[in-house]
């Protein structure tokens, strides 16, 4: 549920839904963690979500975890 789980916990969960699909020879694109990262993160972040949503330029998964972890 959106908003009830940590950033370190839903980048945690993306992780392992990633590499479980890995294990069974399926991919998940960078966009697509991206999206899960985006909706799961919680609603204090709301101004990031915005920002990356309308922002011209692609961000990659690795620069928003970066920005959420440091």
């Amino acid at each position: 549920k959106k908003g009830d789980q940590s950033v370190s916990h839903v980048l945690a969960r993306i992780k392992s839904i990633s590499d479980s699909l890995l294990s069974i020879g399926e991919t998940t694109s960078p966009q697509e963690k991206l999206d899960a990262l985006l909706d799961g993160l919680p609603t204090e972040y709301e101004s990031l979500v915005t920002l990356v949503n309308n922002k011209l330029e692609w961000f990659e998964f690795d620069d928003v975890e970066s920005f959420l972890l440091y």
